[in-house]
């Protein structure tokens, strides 16, 4: 038994040393843009979702100390879930139910925002021995980095098949946030796979870009995203080709990729031709574009 067991140990050393020794070889490729070249790199929900291995990340997305952690290692931009809860507050969490990650039960839109930001995440063995993260609102967030400098990619959570997800409100509260005097200092850019919330947003924000944000159909999104004025499209790097994003680069709108974590994804992002990449391995990235 601790002849196996010391095999075991010895097989994952070897692994992550192979992993590592791969990833420091691989280099980004030459990159064909609207940006000359030149790629954002931003944190995709902070420093992305929780890992064992490649990299080890034991934070929450979205939380305080994920976000902190993707500026540490180099983002120059931070992509945040945004949600309404019950009190007409923004705040910041991924999945579209409470259930998995925290004690509560129900979307953000069913609880005020008091009962959500005293809330923990729970995210299980072993996580929780290394983390202590609450649900924030982007109100918290922006207040905590009034001396940052990074652009703030604001993904608006609206679920047009929850019955308990009101476009009307998304639109009243995001409105009022981007003629808040909080807002008037940062760069934002607002992410919506909703066409008419894009729509309704957009006379109003006239110092703020879009980008539509699509899961498939690329091409078919392309045309409604030139049509209602975004500046980028959205796209997960398993639906994209270097086609797509040729087509998309000379239809004039910029390609955001989000989806990359190892560092071959990372280099195949890359080989894609992006102008801003959402990964939730920065610190990769970041050297890899060094």
């Amino acid at each position: 038994m601790k002849q196996r067991i010391k095999a075991i140990i010895i097989a994952i050393i070897v692994f992550v040393l192979v992993i590592n020794l791969v990833g420091y070889l691989i280099k980004a490729p030459e990159i064909s843009n609207l940006s000359n070249g030149q790629v954002e790199l931003v944190g995709h929900a902070g420093s992305g979702f929780n890992y064992l291995i490649s990299p080890w990340n034991p934070l929450p997305s979205n939380s305080l100390a994920s976000i902190n952690k993707a500026l540490i290692n180099g983002a120059a931009g931070i992509e945040v879930d945004v949600h309404v809860s019950k009190d007409s507050v923004l705040i910041l969490f991924h999945d579209l139910t409470l259930n998995a990650k925290t004690n509560l039960t129900g979307n953000v839109a069913t609880h005020t925002s008091t009962v959500l930001t005293k809330t923990n995440y729970i995210l299980g063995f072993p996580y929780d021995f290394f983390q202590n993260e609450k649900i924030i609102s982007l109100s918290e967030l922006i207040g905590q980095h009034k001396n940052k400098n990074y652009t703030l990619y604001l993904d608006i959570k609206y679920d047009e098949e929850n019955e308990d997800s009101d476009i009307n409100l998304f639109k009243s509260t995001m409105s009022k946030f981007l003629k808040s005097e909080e807002s008037q200092s940062l760069d934002i850019t607002i992410i919506s796979s909703s066409s008419e919330l894009i729509r309704m947003l957009k006379p109003e924000s006239e110092d703020v870009d879009f980008a539509f944000d699509c899961d498939e159909d690329v091409l078919d999104h392309l045309k409604i995203a030139k049509a209602i004025g975004c500046k980028s499209l959205a796209i997960k790097r398993k639906n994209a080709t270097n086609e797509i994003t040729g087509k998309i680069h000379k239809e004039g709108l910029e390609v955001i990729l989000y989806g990359g974590k190892s560092k071959l994804g990372l280099r195949k992002m890359l080989e894609l031709n992006p102008d801003v990449v959402q990964v939730n391995n920065v610190k990769a990235m970041k050297n890899m574009l060094n």
